[in-house]
């Protein structure tokens, strides 16, 4: 059985009661309404699934007709057709689950669909937080989709990275030919 670590009480979830805790984090806004559904729906199916392994909730978003979801761990086939079929939200006609293994750069990785040059975290004194990725090509898309994932204030740098990795062999060099072509 997969177990998967939600922002929410499971048995809050099961009984559609909440409990101090939880209210509050949707009264401050932790935990949107339609989200409080989608992790009723991921409870549901987690209970349901014959996958081992732990896995954790990290947040999600609804960007256009697509929901990302972000969960930490291993792949789990056929989630996404599972939460299509049993999830009603308004709007959303695709789901799109973003799986990572803990560290920031994986999932920017797969936020960006590209490699990842470095990642900064810029502390301000309001107390926000603001990363600045740094990556080879600019996608403004993967910049407000990664922003709304992580909550967070994102800002790309496009740069070259410094050692440029090539696919192609390098060429040795034929001595004999040298002194053949020297002579």
């Amino acid at each position: 059985m997969a177990i998967i670590r939600l922002p929410l009480h499971d048995a809050c979830l099961q009984t559609e009661r909440m409990c101090s805790s939880c209210t509050m984090k949707i009264k401050e806004g932790r935990v949107l309404d339609w989200e409080v559904e989608l992790l009723k729906v991921l409870l549901k199916i987690s209970k349901m699934l014959r996958v081992e392994g732990e896995y954790v909730y990290k947040s999600s978003t609804i960007i256009g007709s697509t929901l990302y979801i972000i969960l930490e761990g291993n792949r789990i086939e056929g989630l996404e057709d599972l939460l299509r079929e049993n999830l009603n939200l308004r709007g959303v006609s695709r789901i799109r689950v973003l799986y990572y293994n803990g560290r920031l750069e994986d999932l920017l990785e797969k936020i960006y669909g590209q490699r990842i040059l470095g990642v900064s975290r810029v502390y301000t004194a309001d107390g926000t937080t603001t990363l600045i990725v740094k990556v080879e090509k600019e996608d403004i898309g993967a910049e407000k989709l990664a922003s709304a994932l992580l909550k967070t204030r994102i800002i790309t740098q496009t740069e070259k990275p410094l050692k440029q990795y090539t696919t192609k062999k390098k060429r040795q060099l034929d001595i004999k030919k040298i002194l053949e072509e020297i002579t």
